[in-house]
């Protein structure tokens, strides 16, 4: 799957606990001895997401990419989070 694809295909929702002012995205991070790790995103039931039939995933070659990822992640959360 492309980047750009993974982080806009991510399951970003609008919080229904509390004032519901907020988003949450649900992901799963396989990370590796040797620092790899995939990215995965989740729906309400723990199932993976898909896209054109395949996991919404994003693997990662080391722990600064995989870091790189979470703040791609955090940012588009903030950006949907401010059009609600």
């Amino acid at each position: 799957m492309k980047y750009e694809d993974f982080i806009n295909n991510l399951e970003i929702h609008r919080t229904t606990l509390g004032k519901g002012k907020g988003v949450r995205c649900n992901l799963t991070l396989y990370m590796y001895p040797d620092g790899h790790s995939n990215f995965y995103c989740l729906d309400d039931k723990g199932s993976w997401i898909k896209y054109k039939n395949k996991a919404v995933c994003m693997p990662t070659n080391d722990k600064l990419e995989t870091v790189d990822v979470f703040i791609d992640i955090i940012n588009k959360m903030h950006k949907n989070a401010k059009r609600m």
